[in-house]
């Protein structure tokens, strides 16, 4: 499922509002599911780091649990999909691609 909300532009104390599938990483931040937001599972993000140097992205829950997966270092330019599974596996990633 991709949600269809506007971009929205997250910064380090910043957080995903659950409405997007859309994120503009302006500085390193953790991925989770808002409180007030009932994500479904196989929801889809995308995020962008487009800042001129790289930076971490923090997935919670860790999805394997090891804490050798839950952050993922984004160099610039880098677009990383992940997919919601549940409140106990968090986020898969999917893969990154990066823009020219």
């Amino acid at each position: 499922m991709f949600l269809d909300g506007d971009i929205q532009a997250v910064a380090a104390a910043g957080s995903w509002n659950g409405l997007t599938s859309r994120i503009d990483m302006n500085g390193a931040f953790t991925l989770s599911v808002p409180s007030d937001v009932v994500v479904d599972p196989g929801t889809i993000v995308s995020l962008k780091n487009d800042t001129g140097g790289p930076l971490n992205l923090t997935l919670s829950p860790d999805p394997f649990g090891d804490a050798d997966t839950d952050v993922e270092s984004l160099a610039d330019k880098t677009i990383f999909t992940v997919m919601y599974v549940s409140d106990a596996i968090g986020w898969i990633p999917f893969g990154t691609a990066t823009l020219t």
